[in-house]
């Protein structure tokens, strides 16, 4: 990983301790800013800046830990726990909090971990870096995308936090399953793992029991044996399981082994799974105005597409053309509200101003080079154009096209 290093003025190793402010940059949606201010400290200090590549997983990771640590190398492996912590913060998502600390200045490595909500690592990252007496500057770590790492073995995931399946709860007879009766006279009960905590164990899933204060499931479990039409078919998502709304969105959601049933989709859509991916989609092949568009969109539990990066807009576009045959798509952006104000259908705003206008917060953006979008109240609706080699240009809101939505 190429070392990010921040050096300034020299001084005396002993003329003060380094500290550190964290600022996590503002990357994708539902990811906000923030700065962790460091009160009553001295003036300046550095700056570390959390990236994510690609930057969408941001919006599946409400929470980051960085750690300072001796150096990058002495990592066990991506997304490991940290080896050799000197100092660690942990930091929620739009949550402000306390600076890194000081550390004496030296080398050090910057060691990044991100979480989604079901406390699977979905990005890691480390930057060596060098920590000068007296310096300030800017330190960037980029945390990159990882195969999700699930809460260790004897853990689950409550409120987002691996936590130890006995927190709060006393297995019987020191642990064993099937060893002696519970403390005053409480009776055991058997629990499953939860990962998610949406009521529901996968499959297969092995029993432990518990003995808690009023004989229930300690947290991240559920006494719902996974039997039948009662077992998770994805531990990962809490809006997959048993009874849930099937939405038209190419995925199993309520895990009775069939996908969108009649009546989920709506006449003309088609839901589609993005491979690979926790990402979900309704192509609809109707030609409507951009604000029927978007309330079919809402009344199916989606909104019109938000593109975050280009691999997911290459796939939404090679959808739409090749099993489609979409000539041009409704996508979710309009500055309607303002012109030049651009914006996605949720309010994130990623670009402002015209054809020579420029992107904001470095947020994604694919418009047809010298020609969109061309500005202008009468155009103030986005569409996705195959014809022109994916590129996104504005139109008049009224124009009738087919559309995608995504759940999100």
């Amino acid at each position: 990983m190429a070392a990010a290093y921040a050096r300034s003025r020299h001084l005396p190793a002993s003329a003060r301790t380094v500290t550190i402010v964290v600022t996590v940059a503002p990357t994708a949606r539902a990811w906000l800013a923030f700065t962790v201010l460091c009160a009553g400290c001295s003036s300046g200090g550095y700056t570390v800046v959390v990236r994510f590549e690609p930057p969408s997983i941001a919006r599946d990771a409400p929470r980051v830990q960085l750690a300072l640590v001796g150096s990058c190398a002495a990592q066990g492996g991506v997304g490991a726990e940290a080896i050799g912590v000197i100092e660690t913060v942990e930091l929620r998502r739009g949550a402000s909090g306390v600076a890194l600390g000081d550390a004496p200045p030296g080398a050090y490595g910057l060691y990044v971990r991100a979480w989604s909500a079901t406390c699977h690592v979905v990005a890691a990252g480390c930057a060596d870096v060098m920590l000068d007496a007296g310096g300030d500057g800017e330190l960037v770590v980029t945390a990159r995308g990882v195969a999700g790492i699930a809460c260790p073995s004897g853990t689950a995931c409550t409120d987002g936090t691996c936590r130890s399946l006995d927190a709060g709860a006393t297995p019987p007879g020191g642990g064993s399953s099937d060893a002696g009766a519970c403390p005053e006279g409480g009776a055991a009960v058997g629990c499953w793992a939860d990962v998610d905590s949406d009521g529901y164990a996968r499959a297969g899933a092995s029993p432990a029991s518990f003995c808690g204060s009023t004989g229930g499931c300690p947290p991240g479990t559920t006494d719902v044996a996974p039997t039948g039409a009662f077992a998770d078919c994805d531990d990962a998502l809490p809006e997959v399981r048993p009874g849930a709304l099937d939405v038209c969105n190419g995925v199993d959601d309520d895990c009775d082994a069939m996908t969108d049933e009649v009546p989920s989709c709506p006449s003309g859509c088609e839901g589609v799974a993005m491979p690979a991916s926790t990402r979900r989609y309704m192509f609809c092949s109707g030609n409507v105005p951009f604000a029927a568009a978007a309330m079919s969109c809402v009344a199916n539990g989606m909104r019109l597409v938000r593109i975050d990066e280009a691999s997911e807009d290459d796939w939404v576009l090679a959808t739409a053309t090749v099993s489609f045959g979409m000539v041009r798509y409704w996508i979710g952006a309009t500055d309607e509200t303002i012109d030049g104000d651009w914006r996605w259908i949720d309010g994130t705003r990623f670009w402002t101003g015209d054809l020579a206008g420029m992107p904001v917060d470095g947020l994604y953006s694919n418009w047809a080079p010298g020609l969109q979008p061309s500005g202008g109240a009468a155009e103030a609706c986005a569409d996705g154009r195959p014809d022109s080699a994916g590129h996104w240009g504005d139109v008049a809101c009224t124009i009738a096209h087919p559309f995608v939505c995504e759940q999100y």
